[in-house]
């Protein structure tokens, strides 16, 4: 048997007057309109936020192509790293390979 169909039959067996029963169904019906009327707000909603994005594209792309015919491009900033491998790369020690012998130069021995 379904929830609601047993629900139904419980509600019955208490033995309850006419008017509890219309009062069930009163609240019930109210229940019903306000979430009908939820689901349209939040899909309007969302219609709504969809729109502005829409327009915001839009206008991102106007402003582009604006600045693309006078000839000014917006560069993505780099990331920190970036910056800094630039600057410290004279800094960076070169790696060296291994003589073929096995011995180790005297450059590279720790004291």
């Amino acid at each position: 048997m379904r929830k609601d169909l047993w629900q139904a039959h419980q509600l019955a067996a208490e033995k309850h007057d006419l008017q509890y029963f219309k009062t069930v169904l009163e609240d019930f019906m109210r229940q019903k309109e306000a979430d009908a009327a939820a689901k349209e707000v939040a899909k309007l909603a969302k219609k709504v936020a969809a729109q502005e994005k829409a327009s915001k594209a839009k206008k991102a792309a106007k402003e582009k192509a604006a600045a693309e015919e006078a000839g000014d491009v917006d560069m993505p900033d780099a990331p920190a790293a970036v910056a800094s491998d630039e600057d410290g790369a004279s800094e960076k020690s070169l790696k060296r390979k291994k003589p073929e012998d096995g011995s180790v130069s005297r450059s590279l021995q720790t004291h």
